[in-house]
Protein backbone atom coordinates (compact mmCIF):
# COMPACT_ATOMS: atom_id res chain seq x y z
CA UNK A 1 0.00 0.00 0.00
CA UNK A 2 3.12 2.27 0.96
CA UNK A 3 4.86 2.25 -2.65
CA UNK A 4 0.99 2.00 -4.73
CA UNK A 5 0.29 4.89 -2.74
CA UNK A 6 3.93 6.71 -2.74
CA UNK A 7 3.46 5.75 -6.61
CA UNK A 8 0.27 7.74 -7.24
CA UNK A 9 1.78 10.52 -6.04
CA UNK A 10 4.79 10.43 -8.31
CA UNK A 11 3.33 9.26 -11.21
CA UNK A 12 0.48 11.81 -11.25
CA UNK A 13 2.54 14.77 -10.72
CA UNK A 14 5.25 13.98 -13.02
CA UNK A 15 2.39 12.99 -15.75
CA UNK A 16 0.58 16.34 -15.33
CA UNK A 17 3.88 18.01 -15.59
CA UNK A 18 5.24 16.64 -18.86
CA UNK A 19 1.55 16.55 -20.25
CA UNK A 20 1.67 20.53 -19.71
CA UNK A 21 4.80 20.51 -21.39
CA UNK A 22 3.23 18.36 -24.31
CA UNK A 23 0.58 20.84 -24.95
CA UNK A 24 2.64 23.85 -25.16
CA UNK A 25 4.56 22.33 -27.95
CA UNK A 26 1.37 20.41 -29.89
CA UNK A 27 -0.42 24.25 -29.70
CA UNK A 28 2.81 25.61 -29.89
CA UNK A 29 4.76 24.73 -32.32
CA UNK A 30 8.03 23.96 -32.57
CA UNK A 31 9.94 21.53 -29.95
CA UNK A 32 13.70 21.05 -28.86
CA UNK A 33 14.61 17.98 -26.77
CA UNK A 34 17.01 20.17 -24.66
CA UNK A 35 14.72 22.67 -23.84
CA UNK A 36 11.79 20.10 -22.93
CA UNK A 37 14.18 18.77 -20.60
CA UNK A 38 15.16 22.19 -18.99
CA UNK A 39 11.45 23.08 -18.70
CA UNK A 40 10.72 19.63 -17.13
CA UNK A 41 13.88 20.02 -14.55
CA UNK A 42 12.57 23.59 -13.99
CA UNK A 43 8.78 23.15 -13.25
CA UNK A 44 9.68 20.35 -10.69
CA UNK A 45 12.04 22.54 -8.59
CA UNK A 46 10.27 25.00 -8.72
CA UNK A 47 7.56 23.43 -7.98
CA UNK A 48 9.11 21.89 -5.11
CA UNK A 49 10.29 25.38 -3.78
CA UNK A 50 7.20 26.90 -4.15
CA UNK A 51 5.44 23.56 -2.41
CA UNK A 52 7.91 23.44 0.88
CA UNK A 53 7.41 27.22 1.09
CA UNK A 54 3.66 27.64 0.55
CA UNK A 55 3.24 24.11 3.44
CA UNK A 56 5.71 25.66 5.70
CA UNK A 57 3.85 29.29 5.66
CA UNK A 58 0.55 27.52 6.44
CA UNK A 59 1.79 25.16 8.76
CA UNK A 60 3.03 27.96 11.06
CA UNK A 61 -0.84 30.12 10.66
CA UNK A 62 -2.56 26.98 11.15
CA UNK A 63 -0.44 26.08 14.08
CA UNK A 64 -1.78 29.66 16.04
CA UNK A 65 -5.76 28.68 15.44
CA UNK A 66 -8.08 26.28 17.21
CA UNK A 67 -11.20 27.30 15.28
CA UNK A 68 -12.15 23.93 13.91
CA UNK A 69 -14.38 25.28 10.97
CA UNK A 70 -11.68 28.01 9.80
CA UNK A 71 -8.98 25.14 10.18
CA UNK A 72 -10.66 23.20 7.70
CA UNK A 73 -11.63 26.30 5.27
CA UNK A 74 -7.47 26.75 5.29
CA UNK A 75 -7.13 23.16 4.34
CA UNK A 76 -9.58 23.31 1.61
CA UNK A 77 -7.42 26.81 -0.16
CA UNK A 78 -4.64 25.54 0.50
CA UNK A 79 -4.13 23.37 -2.29
CA UNK A 80 -5.22 26.58 -4.27
CA UNK A 81 -2.61 28.54 -2.70
CA UNK A 82 0.29 26.26 -3.51
CA UNK A 83 -1.25 25.82 -7.14
CA UNK A 84 -1.73 29.14 -8.51
CA UNK A 85 1.16 30.86 -7.75
CA UNK A 86 3.45 27.70 -8.75
CA UNK A 87 1.34 28.14 -12.43
CA UNK A 88 1.67 31.80 -12.36
CA UNK A 89 5.96 31.63 -11.72
CA UNK A 90 6.03 28.90 -14.62
CA UNK A 91 6.69 25.96 -12.25
CA UNK A 92 4.54 22.91 -11.80
CA UNK A 93 1.29 23.70 -9.96
CA UNK A 94 0.88 19.73 -9.38
CA UNK A 95 4.31 19.44 -7.86
CA UNK A 96 3.74 21.89 -5.35
CA UNK A 97 0.12 20.84 -4.10
CA UNK A 98 1.68 17.30 -3.99
CA UNK A 99 4.95 18.75 -1.53
CA UNK A 100 2.44 21.00 0.12
CA UNK A 101 0.33 18.47 1.12
CA UNK A 102 3.20 16.38 2.18
CA UNK A 103 4.60 18.58 3.98
CA UNK A 104 1.52 19.61 6.06
CA UNK A 105 0.70 16.17 6.63
CA UNK A 106 4.17 15.25 8.39
CA UNK A 107 3.07 18.07 10.56
CA UNK A 108 -0.61 17.54 10.81
CA UNK A 109 -0.44 15.32 14.45
CA UNK A 110 1.22 18.97 15.82
CA UNK A 111 -0.37 21.42 14.35
CA UNK A 112 -4.44 20.43 14.58
CA UNK A 113 -6.47 19.36 17.48
CA UNK A 114 -8.32 16.16 17.80
CA UNK A 115 -11.76 18.04 16.45
CA UNK A 116 -10.00 19.22 13.41
CA UNK A 117 -8.25 16.02 12.60
CA UNK A 118 -11.89 14.18 13.14
CA UNK A 119 -14.10 16.72 11.03
CA UNK A 120 -11.25 17.39 8.34
CA UNK A 121 -10.73 13.74 7.67
CA UNK A 122 -14.61 13.73 7.27
CA UNK A 123 -14.51 16.71 4.68
CA UNK A 124 -11.75 15.43 2.72
CA UNK A 125 -13.14 11.59 2.36
CA UNK A 126 -16.70 13.02 1.37
CA UNK A 127 -15.09 15.95 -1.08
CA UNK A 128 -12.79 12.84 -2.32
CA UNK A 129 -15.58 10.80 -3.32
CA UNK A 130 -18.09 13.52 -4.68
CA UNK A 131 -14.70 15.05 -7.40
CA UNK A 132 -14.31 11.16 -8.23
CA UNK A 133 -17.83 10.92 -8.95
CA UNK A 134 -17.92 14.02 -10.65
CA UNK A 135 -15.18 13.32 -13.13
CA UNK A 136 -17.04 9.85 -14.23
CA UNK A 137 -20.91 11.68 -14.64
CA UNK A 138 -19.02 14.18 -16.55
CA UNK A 139 -17.66 10.97 -18.97
CA UNK A 140 -21.24 9.55 -18.93
CA UNK A 141 -22.66 12.78 -20.52
CA UNK A 142 -19.21 13.66 -22.81
CA UNK A 143 -18.90 10.28 -24.49
CA UNK A 144 -22.63 9.89 -26.09
CA UNK A 145 -21.90 13.28 -27.88
CA UNK A 146 -18.40 11.92 -29.07
CA UNK A 147 -19.88 8.08 -30.24
CA UNK A 148 -22.90 10.08 -32.14
CA UNK A 149 -20.07 12.21 -34.17
CA UNK A 150 -18.50 9.05 -35.52
CA UNK A 151 -19.45 6.28 -37.74
CA UNK A 152 -20.01 2.84 -35.96
CA UNK A 153 -17.09 1.28 -37.09
CA UNK A 154 -14.47 4.09 -36.56
CA UNK A 155 -15.86 3.60 -33.00
CA UNK A 156 -15.34 -0.42 -32.48
CA UNK A 157 -11.73 0.52 -34.05
CA UNK A 158 -11.64 3.26 -31.60
CA UNK A 159 -12.59 0.88 -29.00
CA UNK A 160 -10.32 -1.58 -30.24
CA UNK A 161 -7.23 0.39 -29.89
CA UNK A 162 -8.45 1.35 -26.59
CA UNK A 163 -8.08 -2.19 -25.71
CA UNK A 164 -4.84 -2.84 -27.51
CA UNK A 165 -3.63 0.03 -25.62
CA UNK A 166 -4.51 -1.43 -22.20
CA UNK A 167 -3.31 -4.93 -22.43
CA UNK A 168 0.25 -2.83 -23.49
CA UNK A 169 0.29 -0.67 -20.13
CA UNK A 170 -0.39 -3.58 -18.40
CA UNK A 171 2.17 -6.18 -19.55
CA UNK A 172 4.72 -2.91 -19.53
CA UNK A 173 4.01 -2.39 -16.05
CA UNK A 174 4.74 -5.90 -15.13
CA UNK A 175 8.01 -5.82 -16.96
CA UNK A 176 9.13 -2.88 -15.47
CA UNK A 177 7.57 -3.97 -11.62
CA UNK A 178 9.43 -7.42 -11.20
CA UNK A 179 12.81 -5.91 -11.91
CA UNK A 180 11.98 -2.96 -9.98
CA UNK A 181 11.79 -5.21 -7.09
CA UNK A 182 14.68 -7.05 -7.65
CA UNK A 183 16.93 -3.75 -7.72
CA UNK A 184 15.34 -2.35 -4.76
CA UNK A 185 16.11 -5.28 -2.99
CA UNK A 186 19.73 -5.54 -4.02
CA UNK A 187 20.19 -1.75 -3.06
CA UNK A 188 19.00 -2.53 0.48
CA UNK A 189 21.00 -5.18 0.70
CA UNK A 190 18.22 -7.62 1.29
CA UNK A 191 17.41 -11.19 -0.32
CA UNK A 192 14.42 -11.78 -2.34
CA UNK A 193 11.70 -11.54 -0.14
CA UNK A 194 9.72 -14.85 0.52
CA UNK A 195 6.91 -13.31 -1.20
CA UNK A 196 8.56 -11.55 -3.98
CA UNK A 197 6.11 -13.35 -6.67
CA UNK A 198 2.88 -12.72 -4.80
CA UNK A 199 4.22 -9.23 -3.93
CA UNK A 200 5.10 -8.08 -7.75
CA UNK A 201 2.10 -9.44 -9.17
CA UNK A 202 -0.30 -7.46 -6.68
CA UNK A 203 1.64 -3.98 -7.66
CA UNK A 204 1.64 -5.11 -11.05
CA UNK A 205 -1.86 -5.79 -11.70
CA UNK A 206 -3.07 -2.61 -9.26
CA UNK A 207 -1.98 -0.29 -11.98
CA UNK A 208 -5.41 1.18 -12.72
CA UNK A 209 -6.26 4.00 -14.90
CA UNK A 210 -9.09 6.63 -13.13
CA UNK A 211 -9.96 10.03 -12.70
CA UNK A 212 -6.62 11.74 -13.52
CA UNK A 213 -6.57 9.86 -16.91
CA UNK A 214 -9.59 10.65 -17.68
CA UNK A 215 -9.05 14.61 -16.46
CA UNK A 216 -6.30 14.95 -18.86
CA UNK A 217 -8.26 13.62 -21.88
CA UNK A 218 -11.12 16.08 -21.09
CA UNK A 219 -8.37 18.54 -21.10
CA UNK A 220 -7.84 18.75 -24.36
CA UNK A 221 -7.90 22.31 -26.13
CA UNK A 222 -10.59 21.92 -28.53
CA UNK A 223 -9.13 24.05 -30.94
CA UNK A 224 -5.55 25.05 -31.82
CA UNK A 225 -4.38 28.88 -32.38
CA UNK A 226 -5.33 29.07 -35.67
CA UNK A 227 -8.52 27.97 -34.55
CA UNK A 228 -8.35 24.23 -36.31
CA UNK A 229 -10.15 21.80 -34.41
CA UNK A 230 -7.26 19.42 -32.20
CA UNK A 231 -6.44 16.97 -34.18
CA UNK A 232 -7.44 13.55 -33.02
CA UNK A 233 -8.75 14.94 -29.88
CA UNK A 234 -12.39 12.33 -29.85
CA UNK A 235 -10.08 9.56 -30.75
CA UNK A 236 -7.99 10.15 -27.28
CA UNK A 237 -11.19 10.95 -25.24
CA UNK A 238 -12.39 7.50 -26.54
CA UNK A 239 -9.03 5.72 -26.22
CA UNK A 240 -8.59 7.16 -22.62
CA UNK A 241 -12.15 6.01 -21.34
CA UNK A 242 -11.83 2.71 -22.72
CA UNK A 243 -8.22 2.36 -21.06
CA UNK A 244 -10.60 3.46 -18.12
CA UNK A 245 -13.02 0.91 -17.95
CA UNK A 246 -11.32 -2.31 -18.72
CA UNK A 247 -8.19 -1.35 -15.98
CA UNK A 248 -10.92 -0.74 -13.15
CA UNK A 249 -13.64 -3.15 -14.02
CA UNK A 250 -10.94 -5.82 -15.01
CA UNK A 251 -8.50 -5.40 -13.08
CA UNK A 252 -10.12 -3.54 -10.00
CA UNK A 253 -12.68 -6.04 -9.51
CA UNK A 254 -10.59 -9.29 -10.02
CA UNK A 255 -7.49 -7.74 -7.28
CA UNK A 256 -9.43 -8.99 -4.33
CA UNK A 257 -9.79 -12.64 -5.74
CA UNK A 258 -5.80 -12.13 -6.56
CA UNK A 259 -4.54 -10.95 -3.63
CA UNK A 260 -7.37 -14.07 -1.90
CA UNK A 261 -5.54 -16.49 -4.16
CA UNK A 262 -1.83 -15.61 -3.54
CA UNK A 263 -2.54 -15.88 0.11
CA UNK A 264 -2.01 -12.18 1.33
CA UNK A 265 -3.49 -11.78 4.42
CA UNK A 266 -2.95 -9.07 7.08
CA UNK A 267 1.20 -8.20 7.34
CA UNK A 268 2.48 -10.12 10.29
CA UNK A 269 5.64 -7.06 10.23
CA UNK A 270 2.91 -4.63 10.02
CA UNK A 271 0.73 -6.22 12.75
CA UNK A 272 4.16 -6.52 14.96
CA UNK A 273 4.33 -2.80 14.18
CA UNK A 274 1.24 -1.46 15.71
CA UNK A 275 1.33 -3.75 18.68
CA UNK A 276 4.91 -2.85 19.48
CA UNK A 277 3.51 1.04 18.99
CA UNK A 278 0.33 0.19 21.25
CA UNK A 279 2.78 -1.47 24.23
CA UNK A 280 4.61 2.01 24.32
CA UNK A 281 2.09 3.83 24.34
CA UNK A 282 0.52 1.97 27.46
CA UNK A 283 4.04 2.40 29.15
CA UNK A 284 4.05 5.53 29.01
CA UNK A 285 0.29 6.13 30.10
CA UNK A 286 1.34 3.83 32.86
CA UNK A 287 3.95 5.34 33.94
CA UNK A 288 2.35 8.55 33.97
CA UNK A 289 -0.14 7.43 35.85
CA UNK A 290 2.37 6.27 38.50
CA UNK A 291 3.74 9.97 39.20
CA UNK A 292 -0.01 11.18 39.55
CA UNK A 293 -0.22 9.46 42.29
CA UNK A 294 1.18 12.09 44.85
CA UNK A 295 -0.14 14.79 42.86
CA UNK A 296 -3.24 13.57 43.25
CA UNK A 297 -3.54 11.89 46.57
CA UNK A 298 -7.30 12.08 47.05
CA UNK A 299 -8.10 10.54 43.52
CA UNK A 300 -6.60 6.96 43.88
CA UNK A 301 -9.66 5.56 43.04
CA UNK A 302 -9.48 7.13 39.49
CA UNK A 303 -6.38 6.52 39.06
CA UNK A 304 -6.45 2.59 40.07
CA UNK A 305 -9.49 2.94 37.58
CA UNK A 306 -7.10 3.81 34.65
CA UNK A 307 -4.08 1.59 35.72
CA UNK A 308 -6.26 -1.62 35.67
CA UNK A 309 -7.69 -0.06 32.19
CA UNK A 310 -4.52 0.08 30.35
CA UNK A 311 -3.44 -3.26 32.34
CA UNK A 312 -6.38 -4.71 29.94
CA UNK A 313 -5.08 -2.99 27.23
CA UNK A 314 -1.82 -4.12 27.64
CA UNK A 315 -3.38 -7.60 27.85
CA UNK A 316 -4.60 -7.19 24.19
CA UNK A 317 -1.64 -6.16 22.76
CA UNK A 318 0.24 -9.44 23.93
CA UNK A 319 -2.42 -11.68 22.46
CA UNK A 320 -2.54 -9.12 19.39
CA UNK A 321 1.45 -10.20 18.51
CA UNK A 322 0.34 -14.03 18.93
CA UNK A 323 -0.27 -14.15 15.10
CA UNK A 324 -0.46 -17.85 14.85
CA UNK A 325 -3.43 -17.84 17.96
CA UNK A 326 -5.96 -20.39 17.75
CA UNK A 327 -8.74 -17.33 17.41
CA UNK A 328 -9.50 -17.14 20.89
CA UNK A 329 -7.86 -13.98 21.52
CA UNK A 330 -9.64 -12.39 18.72
CA UNK A 331 -13.08 -13.54 19.69
CA UNK A 332 -12.84 -12.14 23.26
CA UNK A 333 -11.94 -8.75 21.44
CA UNK A 334 -15.23 -9.31 19.35
CA UNK A 335 -16.75 -10.24 22.45
CA UNK A 336 -15.93 -7.11 24.59
CA UNK A 337 -16.79 -4.94 21.76
CA UNK A 338 -19.79 -5.93 21.60
CA UNK A 339 -20.37 -5.65 25.33
CA UNK A 340 -18.80 -1.86 25.09
CA UNK A 341 -21.30 -1.14 22.13
CA UNK A 342 -24.80 -2.72 23.90
CA UNK A 343 -23.64 -0.38 26.42
CA UNK A 344 -22.98 2.48 24.50
CA UNK A 345 -26.30 2.08 23.12
CA UNK A 346 -28.41 1.77 26.19
CA UNK A 347 -26.96 5.68 26.83
CA UNK A 348 -27.36 6.61 23.01
CA UNK A 349 -31.55 5.27 23.69
CA UNK A 350 -31.46 7.16 27.37
CA UNK A 351 -30.48 10.25 25.66
CA UNK A 352 -32.75 10.23 22.89
CA UNK A 353 -35.32 9.73 25.22
CA UNK A 354 -34.55 12.78 27.37
CA UNK A 355 -34.59 14.79 23.83
CA UNK A 356 -38.25 13.22 23.10
CA UNK A 357 -39.66 14.46 26.66
CA UNK A 358 -38.23 17.57 26.13
CA UNK A 359 -35.91 17.01 29.14
CA UNK A 360 -32.53 18.61 26.98
CA UNK A 361 -32.07 20.91 24.20
CA UNK A 362 -30.41 19.98 20.98
CA UNK A 363 -27.38 21.46 22.13
CA UNK A 364 -26.78 19.59 24.97
CA UNK A 365 -28.00 16.21 22.86
CA UNK A 366 -25.28 17.05 20.13
CA UNK A 367 -22.55 17.49 23.00
CA UNK A 368 -23.17 14.53 24.38
CA UNK A 369 -23.76 12.04 21.43
CA UNK A 370 -20.56 12.90 19.79
CA UNK A 371 -19.10 12.05 23.05
CA UNK A 372 -21.04 8.30 22.43
CA UNK A 373 -19.67 8.72 18.90
CA UNK A 374 -16.39 8.68 19.57
CA UNK A 375 -16.73 6.38 22.14
CA UNK A 376 -18.02 4.15 19.41
CA UNK A 377 -15.74 4.89 17.10
CA UNK A 378 -12.69 4.21 19.38
CA UNK A 379 -14.23 0.55 19.81
CA UNK A 380 -14.61 0.02 16.18
CA UNK A 381 -10.77 1.51 15.68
Amino acid sequence: MSVLEGESLLNDATALTIYSIAIAVAVGGAFKASAGVGTFVGAMLGGLAIGLAVGWIIAKIRARIEDTPVEITISLLTPYAAFLPAQALGASGVIATVVAGLYLGRRASRMMGADARLAGRAVWETITFLLNGMVFIITGLEVPFLLVSLDPSTAIRLVGIGLIVSLVLIVVRALWIFPSELVACAVRGEPRPRRFLAHSLVLSWAGMRGGVSLALALALPLTLPGGAPFPAREALVIVTVTVIVITLLGQGLSLPWLIRRLRLGTDPELREEEARARQQLVEAATRRIDQLYPVWPDHRPLLDRLRDTYQHRSEHVERQRDVSGSGEEDREIIEHREIQRTVIDSEREALLRLRAEGAIDDDVLRALERELDLDERRIDS
